[in-house]
């Protein structure tokens, strides 16, 4: 979709169109989801996308399932280091970003795309709970450390 709608497409004719709807017709939610889909680079695209799903709650399932797709990727983005004992974030803020994608998460209505996010949700929320536990304890050698954790959380199963 993205070789279609080239620089010049998005700039002078996706853009204007979808900002000219909002202003007519500042209550339709759908220039706003549309925004947010295909402006997803925007630093607001988010905001984009919350207004949609603020604004038509569980119907916005595009929006709901755009928004979980950014706050996964962000939170693998801020983990995506750790083997170099970096983390690419702020752990308050990613606190925040696991609370909403969770709520997000629950609004799905596809059971199917609902599993397969909350396993990868899991996966930053044990990687993130981890990290807080590490940075307590240990200054470097993330990925061995977390190794040793997971081993003996199965020897006392």
């Amino acid at each position: 979709m993205h070789e279609l709608l080239i620089h010049p497409l998005n700039e002078r004719l996706l853009k204007p169109v979808l900002k000219q709807w909002m202003n007519d017709l500042p209550e339709d939610v759908r220039p706003y989801r549309w925004f947010g889909i295909f402006f997803f680079e925007e630093d607001n695209s988010l905001e984009y996308l919350q207004t949609a799903i603020d604004r038509d709650g569980r119907q916005e399932q595009l929006a709901i399932e755009t928004m979980i797709r950014h706050l996964l990727n962000w939170l693998w983005y801020a983990f995506h280091h750790l083997n170099e004992d970096l983390y690419l974030s702020e752990t308050e803020d990613d606190a925040e970003t696991l609370k909403e994608t969770r709520l997000l998460i629950d609004q799905l209505d596809d059971s199917v795309q609902k599993t397969e996010f909350m396993e990868e949700w899991q996966e930053h929320a044990r990687t993130y709970e981890l990290w807080l536990r590490f940075l307590k304890e240990e200054t470097e050698g993330f990925m061995e450390w977390r190794e040793r954790q997971e081993k003996q959380g199965e020897n006392k199963q």
